[in-house]
């Protein structure tokens, strides 16, 4: 269940089934549409960033979501029966709205291993663990979110950052803050790990761990695995599972990113989507350019790659239009492809 489920049960409850959006905070929302803009609006609520006031009013209707239509709040239009403002008001909803949300999925980012990094590959960290914020804001709360063990330096970079969220910054290592969250099954996502994350995996899961180790100047391939054995979880009681991500039964380019490797799982997860999908979605062009070159080698069997064959391997990662034709003659140089 999604966060904006929860704000839409959560408001027709109250008998409420439009909310009006004032015309200052329209801005803040204008990036959104659908569910993801009730999304945003759950995430701010408890945030205490707006608030709900009970009273009438008016606007044209800019999204609808399970039963709720949140208007633009223009003083014409449909009548709306709250709304949302800049300023903390109406905590019934927002109380409410924080016993019924969502519990599940944990994700964990372990840091164990942090002072092996370099001192680039920490601020990449830093600008990474930004957009994972916003990825899980997409789909939950802020506090689903954690790190752990939480270095000092990351704490001071959040303060100066002023990061102005609920994530969990845990003191105490990954393992004992999912044994104290009561966590009994959790994932542990690992491209080395030796088998591939399976459906009822995902979906059985309440939590999924990644490893707090970028590598962009080095290649740390057991990274992962060590803080697996480092963390212990099956001394704590916990059942985990090293996972990988995988397309096809090859890990080329499936994104490596933190936010990258979220998103595909919440996207799995949260919006039902096969794996498959859900990497795809997720891949930049790189990523594809990588695998398309992959895929054709793959099926090169007699030292012969045609051309069509490419764009067919290219239209399968959902490549098109531009993104295609510079996507084939990129592989198509580097494998010698011809006309067939």
């Amino acid at each position: 269940m999604l966060l904006a489920d929860s704000l839409s049960l959560a408001l027709r409850l109250f008998g409420l089934d439009s909310v009006c959006v004032e015309r200052r905070l329209l801005k803040r929302y204008s990036r959104y549409s659908g569910p993801l803009l009730l999304q945003r609006i759950a995430v701010d609520i408890l945030l205490r960033r707006v608030g709900l006031v009970f009273s009438e009013c008016r606007g044209a209707p800019i999204a609808l979501y399970k039963g709720v239509t949140v208007l633009a709040g223009r003083g014409a239009g449909l009548r709306g029966a709250a709304r949302l403002v800049g300023r903390i008001g109406g905590n019934d909803v927002a109380e409410l709205l924080e016993r019924i949300r969502p519990r599940t999925p944990k994700i964990v980012i372990d840091m164990l291993m942090w002072e092996v990094m370099s001192e680039s590959e920490k601020r990449e960290f830093f600008k990474q663990l930004l957009v994972l914020l916003s990825v899980v804001r997409n789909y939950l709360f802020d506090d689903m979110l954690a790190l752990a063990p939480t270095p000092p330096e990351v704490t001071r970079w959040a303060s100066r950052a002023g990061l102005h969220s609920r994530v969990v910054f845990a003191e105490c290592t990954a393992s004992q803050l999912l044994k104290r969250w009561g966590v009994r099954r959790v994932v542990v996502l690992d491209p080395y790990a030796p088998k591939p994350l399976e459906p009822g995996e995902l979906t059985e899961a309440d939590a999924f761990a990644l490893g707090g180790v970028i590598d962009k100047e080095f290649v740390r391939p057991y990274a992962t695995y060590a803080i697996y054995l480092l963390e212990e979880f099956e001394r704590r009681g916990i059942e985990a599972f090293r996972r990988r991500l995988e397309l096809w039964g090859s890990v080329v380019g499936v994104p490596d990113r933190l936010n990258k490797i979220v998103e595909v799982v919440l996207k799995a997860r949260m919006d039902s989507e096969p794996l498959d999908t859900a990497i795809l979605s997720t891949m930049s062009f790189s990523d594809k350019v990588s695998r398309l070159l992959h895929e054709v080698q793959r099926a090169d069997k007699e030292g012969v790659v045609c051309i069509d064959d490419v764009y067919r391997a290219g239209l399968r990662l959902g490549l098109g239009g531009d993104e295609l034709e510079r996507a084939v003659r990129k592989v198509a140089r580097s494998v010698g492809a011809s006309e067939c």
